[in-house]
């Protein structure tokens, strides 16, 4: 399976190939954005580790463009930039999940790992809910006769309310259905929720104020 590693940091670039091969993957790397363009022009990779500051660009521009390429390839933002504005526009800008630095490499293959169940598993079901039509495989949501892109963790976030509309979602419900058994930063689904929340119309999501969240039966 192979991996484009995007990374400028010479020694952080040669831990995480070291941990990604030793975990049976086949990795390139680029450490511009120039490069791994150009990469991804002549190769088929299965996912990118994207860290954001690069000398040539920003991480995020380049993301855009990946997105521009493919909506479906996985994508995971890796940054030392842990404010919450930062990850929103993160995953706004595509990303499927983001790993804050400093970061172990046993974190790093399981959230690998699950976005790219998640992009494996997603086929071409649908879910639809009174005027909401989620496409699970494409992370298409049609709503009110117009069609919204969203992230792999926004997908299945939003799959998850879908599945069970009227029911009360908690916050350790949603940790465990999206990250399983890791520990993650308290503020995680807080970032999640209020991308999903700009993306969907006014009034689709309902908050119970210290129980959780839930999508309003058609």
């Amino acid at each position: 399976m192979a991996i484009l590693l995007v990374e400028d940091d010479v020694m952080l670039a040669q831990a995480l190939t070291e941990s990604l091969s030793d975990a049976g993957y086949v990795v390139d790397h680029a450490s511009h954005c120039r490069t791994a363009l150009q990469q991804l022009s002549r190769q088929i990779y299965e996912a990118v580790l994207l860290d954001l500051g690069l000398p040539d660009g920003d991480g995020c521009q380049l993301l855009q463009q990946i997105r521009e390429r493919s909506h479906q390839l996985p994508v995971l933002a890796i940054s030392a930039r842990g404010a919450i504005d930062t990850r929103v526009a993160v995953l706004d800008s595509g990303a499927d999940d983001y790993l804050a630095k400093p970061f172990s490499a046993q974190e790093m293959l399981l959230r690998l790992q699950s976005v790219l169940r998640r992009s494996q598993a997603s086929g071409d079901r649908s879910l639809v809910v009174g005027r909401l039509r989620l496409h699970l495989q494409h992370g298409l949501l049609e709503q009110q006769g117009q069609r919204v892109r969203l992230t792999g963790r926004e997908t299945e976030l939003l799959a998850l309310l879908m599945e069970k509309p009227g029911h009360i979602l908690t916050r350790q419900e949603i940790h465990t259905r999206l990250y399983g058994a890791l520990s993650m930063d308290s503020n995680v689904i807080d970032v999640l929720m209020h991308g999903l929340r700009r993306k969907l119309a006014p009034g689709t999501l309902s908050t119970v104020r210290g129980v959780g969240w839930s999508l309003p039966c058609p």
